[in-house]
């Protein structure tokens, strides 16, 4: 009985081994990920392509938040916990600091975090 569970886990690292080896490693790919390309046509409404992409960015962000307990930052009003809210946060962030695009998408979502929602 073990031998299925085993292998619905082995199956699930191999799922997300992609993610991992071709994720945001860097500020660069994490930007390219979490850009929300307005289309052409609608001013408000997003690119429904994008949509996995946004996804992979929002739910990078959320892992990464989680990971690291809250430790330096503080969001207060439940807007402010929203995926797309800190994702919003982060974009800002990327672009006043074109300098860090090189360094590890990680460390860059923390000093987002930190920088968008300090303690007070």
């Amino acid at each position: 009985m073990k031998r299925p569970c085993l292998h619905k886990r082995f199956s699930f690292v191999l799922t997300l081994l992609p993610l991992t080896v071709l994720g945001a490693s860097n500020g660069t790919r994490l930007q390219s990920y979490c850009k929300d390309h307005r289309g052409s046509g609608a001013e408000n409404s997003a690119d429904p392509s994008r949509a996995p992409e946004i996804a992979f960015c929002e739910g990078y962000i959320t892992a990464i938040s989680e990971a690291n307990n809250g430790m330096g930052y503080c969001r207060r009003t439940a807007a402010e916990r929203s995926p797309s809210f800190e994702r919003e946060a982060l974009q800002r962030f990327l672009i006043a600091h074109p300098e860090r695009l090189h360094e590890p998408a990680h460390q860059l979502v923390l000093d987002a975090l930190r920088q968008n929602f300090p303690c007070l």
